[in-house]
């Protein structure tokens, strides 16, 4: 029996002796039996005494009440003020674990706790609490530590990255090794480097990431932290788009007179040809008379682009603008075997503030890119709703080819456009409308699934409401 406890001992003074944690073997009393390297670096050789030597009252209390119990317990992981000195109290979480064979306790101490001060814990508090995901790295490339952003950046525990090679998060952003490579220089010369990083984690949505790297050469340990920049990214894309527009409208007006003068003369000249002309002849001619009317076309798009918003207001339905766009295309959804189905509308009245015609041409271009992204047996979906604010809620729903996150980013962007023979400039022109309106355009879509383009306008008694509460405000300052 007696062999078979100091077989016992043997073995957890082994387990102590091959841990990083400062640990001690203590008996029911409190009694300091044995205690590891960690410990006696940490606490010193000549305080060996009591386990409750180093502990504050609260702290001796939950000690007491294990020790009482440990038959029932057996082990505990519990939060202790540690005093390793005299003066200095320090918080520590504290592992319990008691062998019933030789009937003592083994005090394991949570290292990252361990003899944290003040200072040091306001550190490591910033560290783990901080907005950007934080990782540390040691000279080999292990993971020494991440924050609490693991979860949010990569859905995955911490357990997954530390003691793992960095490499792990390598993967997991897909970075190029040569852009690696180079930032480790930087390192070298500089003690950190920057960079911003593109990230495709789920197909088709691209992230943006700004990711600096420190080198610490006194612990020689790298601080690598990530930032996701894709709203500023998109803000920067917006207001170059603003940019883009303000610059177009400057070319548009500026070009306009130039361009349509020699189409007028075109125009002429093809008329004057087709009387004479045989009969292949004119067939390019109605070529050119129709590239001819794409011209003519684009630079509609572009002058109703860059004109700016009038002040031109009239109050009407949205439904009857809609109703009058569906019979607008239902020949055309007959020839195509297309189905345009319109739920039905339960609201009192549609009355929006604003430009009709406008209106209408962004009715038009959404309804004209519906029927291009759909094939024979195609639905569009039209719906007509209030949502909780009291706003007037178009919805315009396609079963065509859908988008993907990237073109999802894009589709308001001048000139993008995924079509053969695209402008680029009818959603822009849809959103420039839309807002010019106090509404908002919002896209769902899904690659296969389809497109709904949800437009969102403020019914014509918010408008007055609001209207009025401008002006009185104006008045009273």
């Amino acid at each position: 029996m007696n062999f078979k406890k100091e077989e016992v001992r043997n073995y957890i003074s082994f387990l102590m002796d091959d841990a990083l944690r400062p640990a001690a073997i203590v008996d029911l009393k409190g009694t300091i039996m044995y205690v590891n390297d960690s410990f006696r670096e940490k606490v010193g050789t000549e305080r060996t005494g009591y386990i409750q030597d180093f502990m504050n009252d609260q702290s001796i209390a939950l000690w007491n009440e294990f020790s009482s119990q440990v038959n029932r317990t057996g082990r505990k992981t519990i939060e202790m003020e540690i005093k390793l000195t005299p003066d200095r109290v320090y918080l520590v979480k504290v592992q319990l674990m008691y062998f019933e064979k030789i009937q003592q306790i083994v005090v394991l101490f949570y290292v990252p706790q361990w003899g944290i001060s003040v200072a040091e814990k306001a550190y490591f508090n910033a560290f783990r609490n901080a907005e950007s995901f934080m990782v540390v790295v040691d000279s080999k490339g292990i993971i020494y530590d991440v924050n609490e952003l693991h979860n949010d950046y990569f859905n995955l525990p911490r357990d997954y990255f530390v003691g793992q090679h960095f490499d792990v998060i390598v993967c997991l952003l897909s970075i190029d090794p040569k852009i690696l490579s180079q930032n480790l220089k930087d390192i070298q010369v500089y003690g950190f480097a920057e960079k911003v990083i593109e990230c495709e984690k789920v197909p088709g949505e691209v992230r943006h990431y700004s990711v600096t790297v420190f080198f610490d050469n006194e612990t020689k340990m790298y601080l690598v932290r990530m930032k996701d920049c894709t709203e500023n990214k998109v803000l920067e894309e917006r207001l170059a788009h603003t940019g883009s527009l303000s610059a177009l409208g400057e070319l548009a007006a500026s070009i306009a007179h130039e361009i349509r003068n020699p189409m007028t003369t075109l125009k002429g000249f093809t008329q004057l040809l087709k009387v004479t002309a045989s009969e292949d002849s004119i067939r390019y001619i109605s070529v050119i008379e129709e590239e001819i009317r794409r011209m003519e076309s684009i630079l509609g798009e572009m002058l109703l682009l860059s004109k700016p918003a009038l002040k031109k207001e009239t109050t009407f339905s949205l439904e009857t603008l809609i109703n009058d766009m569906i019979q607008l295309f239902y020949p055309k959804a007959i020839m195509e075997g297309i189905t345009i189905v319109q739920k039905e509308n339960s609201l009192e009245d549609t009355l929006i503030v604003g430009e009709a015609d406008k209106i209408k041409q962004v009715l038009l271009n959404l309804f004209k890119n519906a029927f291009e992204a759909m094939s024979k047996n195609g639905v569009l979906t039209i719906g007509i709703e209030q949502d909780v604010i009291g706003q007037i809620v178009l919805t315009i729903a396609d079963t065509g080819k859908g988008m993907n996150k990237n073109q999802i980013n894009r589709a308001f962007v001048s000139f993008f456009t995924s079509k053969a023979k695209g402008t680029g400039l009818g959603l822009p022109f849809v959103l420039k409308v839309v807002e010019e309106h106090g509404g908002s355009v919002n896209v769902e879509s899904e690659v296969g699934n389809g497109t709904t383009f949800i437009l969102s306008f403020p019914s014509a008694i918010a408008h007055v409401q609001g209207k009025f509460f401008r002006e009185d405000k104006a008045l009273s300052s």
